[in-house]
């Protein structure tokens, strides 16, 4: 199944979570790049909800102490739904 360009586009990540606790440990954008060592590409790219690989995501999970789900969140597509609703028998 070919996915239209809105569709590959849709965000299925958050990184709402890792806003808030970066907010609530009071540390900085500022503070990741230049004392930790964390691409201005990478915070880019999580403003703009795109993929990180895993490798960062464990990073910043131990820069912030924090889990996964203090990082990400899943968000579920309602469309995936009805394809699957479709592909019961």
């Amino acid at each position: 199944m070919k996915l239209s360009k809105t569709e590959k586009d849709k965000e299925m990540i958050s990184y709402k979570p890792f806003y808030q606790t970066l907010f609530k440990q009071g540390k900085t954008e500022y503070e990741l790049i230049f004392h930790h060592g964390i691409s201005s590409n990478t915070l880019h790219r999580m403003k703009k909800g795109k993929p990180i690989t895993t490798t960062t995501l464990d990073t910043l999970c131990f820069i912030l102490d924090c889990n996964v789900s203090d990082v990400i969140a899943y968000i579920p597509d309602d469309s995936e739904d009805v394809i699957h609703d479709n592909n019961k028998i």
